[in-house]
């Protein structure tokens, strides 16, 4: 057999070379069709990265790249999510169930709890779960979705995360997008964001009108935990952008209702109204609503004189709105702070005189009618200490004795209250506020607890308006400072209080009409107490811009796109 002819076999190898080039060309241009999927990789999406695919379309010799991405959606868990349990408690134990159905092992555990809607059916996690949509293992810094470090922190809140499955195409992307794009609803966006206390830029948020208006901007703004940032892209809209900073490992962040999370809104819900605070004219429709056009244009003015001070209106939204507004707590320091659209509840029940009332001190420039206060004062605590069976009446007189120290202590030396001294407090105004419904019914038998309060809250905002104006005239003789005399003050219209509660329920006892006054005076001390360190309205403040703003932000659903 005759050897091969060299030159033929180096005809034949590079011939072979020629080939596998020519196929290796052909096979890159076929997978450069499908250039887009390395923005899907685990580097990108984390645990997502399973959900994205390439599908071939022969008709067009190229390849289709597919991506799945999370709706978001961000709701208040059930309040017996707890199954009667500690609310506050850091989580602990992993749980997941595949039942649609409340699992009362998935809800046995603080923190987060998830809910996959999938086309098996919901699954359910809990926050301390490691699901696969919360997975960043593999994922480089300068590729990853910010999207999902956004769902990442959502295990340290106290929420239910609504999750849908969005399955895109890059082929309909607009240009410009190098990621994989989340959706999620303004309201929910707003709510985490404001939570994790994003000072808005300044302005920002104020333009939506009744018209829909604001919609031309987005959400910009920074705070310690995060800032938010958005781009906008020819031809699609508004991108957003959520670049986190690091949470110390043992806070924890809390909204226990809906009426908690409309406050972060500057609207706070009474039951027998609703008073929205995020502008002069909406405190004058608030005001105007509950009392009289008198008090609404006094309240209008103070408000726009004294950054947001709103005299009397502030005073029926600590007697009167939900208990506990949302927390952030650092548990293992004993640390916390109130996070809420605070800056018009600067109010009288941050005076240490209405507590020195309520505990049997005498007030500086003390009047007759202050005796009279405290004397109520002491008859109603020996009243539930006696007759109220497990009613906290310890408890009680050491909140108010907190109280008293705190308030007692100049502004600028005041220390942070305390979580311990904040939960104790809630315990109070819990027991407090069902004490007032058995008052309400001995007041006004046959009515409703509602109006009854709404009369009050009348009157405290008619004499709670004049606060200013009363006080300096009892200064003026003796050219005293008008604080000196909101003790007086305060006996004086309360205890008129009474007295007309008397004239529009003529067969209620003297002693129920005093126990009311005492209840609501006891709650709204206790109400600054449990929900302190939160921003003030002083213009120095870094948090003033934390949680302002307007309230119909709670309901615009319009989607936002998260890159």
């Amino acid at each position: 057999m005759s050897s091969p002819d060299p030159i033929s076999l180096v005809a034949l190898i590079i011939s072979l070379v020629a080939l596998i080039l020519t196929l290796l060309q052909v096979a890159q241009q076929y997978v450069a069709t499908g250039y887009d999927y390395r923005h899907c990789s685990e580097r990108t999406l984390g645990g997502w990265h399973k959900r994205s695919r390439r599908q071939f379309i022969w008709r067009e010799l190229r390849f289709e790249v597919h991506f799945t991405a999370p709706i978001i959606h961000i709701g208040i868990l059930p309040s017996d999510s707890t199954d009667g349990g500690d609310a506050y408690a850091v989580p602990t134990t992993s749980t997941v169930t595949e039942k649609t159905s409340r699992s009362r092992s998935a809800s046995s555990t603080s923190g987060a709890r998830y809910i996959l809607h999938g086309r098996e059916g919901d699954k359910i996690y809990t926050s301390s779960q490691n699901p696969w949509f919360l997975d960043p293992k593999g994922t480089r810094p300068e590729a990853k979705c910010t999207w999902l470090s956004l769902l990442n922190d959502t295990t340290i809140t106290h929420l239910q995360i609504g999750i849908d499955e969005l399955a895109l195409s890059y082929d309909f992307m607009p240009d410009g997008i190098k990621k994989p794009l989340a959706q999620m609803d303004r309201k929910s966006f707003l709510t985490l964001m404001s939570l994790f206390q994003v000072s808005w830029q300044e302005g920002w948020g104020a333009e939506k009108t009744e018209l829909g208006g604001g919609k031309r901007g987005t959400p910009t703004g920074a705070g310690p935990y995060g800032e938010v940032t958005s781009r906008n892209l020819a031809n699609f809209g508004p991108v957003i952008s959520y670049q986190p900073s690091n949470f110390p490992p043992t806070k924890r962040f809390y909204i226990v209702s809906e009426k908690a999370r409309s406050a972060m809104f500057s609207r706070f819900d009474l039951g027998f109204h609703v008073v929205l605070t995020h502008s002069a004219d909406e405190v004058y429709r608030s005001a105007l609503a509950l009392a009289d056009e008198q008090a609404a244009d006094t309240v209008q003015g103070f408000f726009r004189d004294n950054n947001g001070y709103s005299p009397g209106l502030a005073e029926v939204i600590e007697c009167f709105a939900e208990p506990e507004m949302p927390k952030a707590i650092e548990h293992g320091t004993d640390t916390f702070i109130s996070i809420f659209s605070a800056r018009s509840v600067g109010t009288l029940f941050d005076q240490c005189q209405i507590v020195q009332l309520l505990i049997g001190e005498e007030v500086n420039n003390s009047t007759p009618l202050s005796k009279t206060i405290t004397t109520w004062a002491m008859d109603w605590a020996s009243s539930v200490k006696d007759n109220e069976v497990g009613f906290p009446a310890d408890q009680l007189q050491a909140a108010l004795k907190f109280a008293r120290r705190y308030f007692g202590t100049p502004t600028h030396q005041r220390e942070p209250i305390s979580w311990s001294e904040s939960r104790r407090s809630l315990h109070v105004i819990k027991f407090l506020d069902k004490q007032l419904s058995n008052l309400c019914h001995l007041l006004a038998p046959g009515q409703s607890e509602l109006s009854v309060h709404r009369e009050f809250a009348k009157l405290q905002i008619r004499f709670g308006s004049t606060l200013f104006h009363d006080t300096s005239a009892m200064a003026q003789p003796s050219r005293g400072h008008w604080l000196d005399f909101v003790g007086a003050f305060v006996a004086e219209k309360y205890v008129e209080i009474s007295s007309i509660l008397g004239e529009k329920y003529p067969g209620s006892r003297e002693e129920v009409r005093h126990g009311y006054v005492i209840n609501r005076l006891a709650r709204g001390v206790l109400w600054v107490i449990h929900n302190g360190n939160c921003s003030s309205n002083q213009t120095h403040d870094e948090r003033l811009l934390e949680c302002s703003l307007n309230s119909r932000w709670l309901s615009d659903t319009s989607t936002l796109w998260i890159d």
